[in-house]
């Protein structure tokens, strides 16, 4: 069994990603959230390289996208996903090309 590590985000790297989310989709599009105790996979990867861990919010009661994560009946409001891949494309080009 693989070790257990906590996932904490590098800060140069969230400091890149969340000045690149702001260019793309505005200030208003970030919440910070505080510390969480969620356990997460994510951590194996800082182990390699440095990252940070996004929340994209894929939930929308309006769609009936209100069950956690491992429910059988958990969705996603499908509309996010052009948030989460314009956050990890604009990220990353930031990271790569400043």
């Amino acid at each position: 069994m693989p070790y257990l590590f906590p996932v904490i985000n590098d800060k140069t790297v969230t400091r890149a990603v969340e000045e690149a989310v702001v260019e793309a989709l505005g200030e208003e599009i970030i919440e910070r959230v505080k510390t969480s105790m969620v356990g997460e996979d994510f951590s194996a990867y800082q182990q390699v390289t440095p990252g940070t861990f996004l929340f994209i919010g894929a939930g929308n009661p309006d769609k009936g996208a209100v069950y956690p994560h491992h429910h059988p009946r958990f969705t996603i409001d499908e509309d996010t996903l052009a948030i989460g891949v314009t956050a990890l494309v604009h990220g990353a080009w930031k990271l790569l090309h400043g």
